[in-house]
């Protein structure tokens, strides 16, 4: 442990003052083959093998428990995501320091999913702080950035659709055959059903930005995703949706094409749904967030996981 230049290579005794008391006494008995007295099976706690970890980390001796590790399977039963009892989050430092880079990837990614952000405090739903955790090197930082960043781009689609509906007309109307004052009447009212909705989620007439949102992100695309631009006619389109779904799922022959039911003359407004439906998916966003995982991440993880 004290190898090179460290002072206390030469004391005859050493004081650790800041220590967890049991960590130490695990590792020095490993290293002083005092194999008896090292925790059993299962030996170790979520909170004593957090502990270890630290100590592992500080004085580099990944090398000397790393076998107990795997022999009396102190980790196993907390890999994220078979535990998310009191603490879990630790887990991604007990990750970081013994090289378990598929877990610690999940764990991170679902991290970025659910921290919340109340008065500068980092909380999960259950009132947990993260922040009260041991977390590697730049992860916290990495979490909230891509937080922040998936956050704003869901704001920004939310804000588009907003500017599209007031520059309009936005109706897709292609009969000819329909009124003149219909194209104009469904743009009003899918305008009218745009802002109602937006500002019932306090995102309209003052737009916010994400500095000022401290929920999650699964909490913001479930609130954002319900936000559906109605068109006119729009019952009538319910309707045939429901007609068309439940003829396929009752029928074995020729099955009644959706396009079709919604293109006829008497539903000549689907596109103007479908179109906004498909405009508005904040879904895609969230699947597509970039990795937690950093590179330096992945290179520490694979040295410690050699030891």
């Amino acid at each position: 442990m004290f190898g090179g230049d460290w002072n206390e290579s030469e004391a005859l005794e050493v004081y650790f003052p800041d220590e967890d008391v049991a960590a130490m006494l695990t590792v020095l008995n490993i290293a002083h083959l005092k194999f008896e007295d090292v925790p059993g099976f299962n030996g170790l706690a979520f909170e004593e093998l957090v502990n270890l970890a630290v100590l592992c980390d500080k004085y580099d001796v990944v090398h000397l428990v790393h076998p107990f590790l795997e022999w009396y399977d102190w980790a196993r039963h907390y890999v994220y995501p078979e535990y998310v009892g009191p603490g879990y989050p630790a887990w991604l430092f007990i990750a970081w320091t013994f090289g378990y880079r598929h877990s610690f990837g999940l764990l991170a990614r679902h991290l970025s999913l659910r921290v919340e952000v109340r008065d500068n405090i980092i909380l999960l739903g259950n009132g947990y702080d993260v922040m009260a955790s041991y977390m590697p090197q730049d992860i916290l930082e990495s979490i909230l950035e891509v937080r922040k960043n998936t956050i704003a781009e869901m704001l920004k689609t939310c804000y588009d659709l907003v500017e599209l509906a007031l520059e309009g007309p936005v109706c897709q109307l292609k009969h000819t055959d329909r009124p003149a004052t219909e194209k104009s009447n469904c743009s009003s009212i899918i305008l009218g059903s745009v802002l109602g909705q937006i500002k019932k989620l306090d995102l309209y007439p003052h737009p916010k930005g994400t500095q000022t949102i401290g929920s999650c992100v699964l909490d913001v695309m479930e609130h954002l995703g319900t936000v559906n631009p109605t068109p006119i006619y729009a019952d009538d389109i319910e309707k045939a949706i429901k007609v068309a779904s439940d003829h396929r799922r009752h029928s074995f022959g020729n099955a009644l094409d959706l396009k079709e039911v919604l293109t006829s003359s008497e539903r000549p407004h689907h596109l103007c749904t479908l179109s906004y439906i498909r405009y508005k998916e904040i879904g895609d966003i969230v699947h597509a967030m970039p990795s937690l995982v950093l590179s330096h991440h992945i290179n520490h993880m694979n040295e410690q996981a050699k030891k």
